[in-house]
């Protein structure tokens, strides 16, 4: 009689291996992605609250500098046309001051 060698049953044909390799692919991506969130995601989101924040102080600073230019522009309205009405009326003196001198040194 001979020998019947049986060789080891197939790893294809066991159905508790295909349900352990998913179990471990399965922890493995968990694993994975809480690493993936704790690591990348987290300090990303708390970078990107950080720099709104400082987005929104720039804003507010920046609403703050152009009611300042707002209110110089019109200062210097006011002033171009202050000097406008002094340079008009230095403009009439200046023009009785030439008549006074006509009058009086053009006559001696």
């Amino acid at each position: 009689m001979g020998v019947v060698v049986q060789a080891p049953p197939s790893l294809w044909s066991n159905p508790d291996w295909y349900e352990s390799i998913f179990g471990i692919i399965l922890a493995v991506s968990a694993i994975i992605g809480v690493g993936i969130k704790y690591f990348i995601v987290n300090p990303l989101q708390t970078q990107a609250e950080s720099t709104k924040e400082q987005l929104d102080k720039i804003d507010g600073k920046v609403s703050e500098v152009r009611v300042e230019v707002n209110s110089i522009k019109i200062a210097i309205e006011s002033i171009n046309q202050q000097a406008k009405s002094a340079h008009h009326r230095i403009d009439g003196v200046e023009h009785r001051v030439t008549r006074i001198e006509d009058v009086f040194f053009k006559n001696k």
